[in-house]
């Protein structure tokens, strides 16, 4: 296997671990919050959506690094800066009428949503680059 390839298999292997790590803590803030707070009208499977959603972004931003890190020179301040935007624009969605199943949006939803990005982004966006820096490749 390629120095490349092998570097982005260990790429890929670390954020499937920060991908759980992630999800566990998400998953975690809406069981709590939403007892707390009494959020109620969540569509069905909401948090396996959270999940999954998860895992996908987790994806994208494996190949999102590395190719940055790869192809530019300034590589990582540039994954720096498309991951702290698409933070940004991700939470006008926590603002919106209704959810995307065409249900009103609960009470107090944002108190929910907010914090789920704001853990998503600090691990893949802050803490993956500092551990990508330390793979043995």
């Amino acid at each position: 296997m390629s120095h490349q390839a092998n570097r982005f298999f260990l790429l890929l292997k670390l954020n499937l671990r920060l991908a759980i790590w992630a999800s566990v803590l998400n998953c975690f803030w809406g069981l709590v919050i939403v007892q707390l707070l009494s959020i109620q009208g969540l569509p069905k499977g909401f948090m396996m959506a959270v999940v999954l959603s998860t895992f996908l972004a987790a994806l994208f931003a494996t190949n999102g690094y590395y190719l940055l890190t790869k192809f530019f020179s300034k590589g990582r301040f540039l994954y720096y800066f498309l991951g702290v935007a698409f933070f940004v624009f991700s939470n006008f969605t926590a603002f919106e009428a209704q959810l995307s199943d065409g249900s009103p949006t609960p009470i107090n939803f944002p108190f929910l949503v907010l914090p789920m990005h704001a853990i998503f982004t600090f691990i893949m966006v802050y803490r993956m680059p500092q551990l990508a820096e330390k793979l043995p490749v």
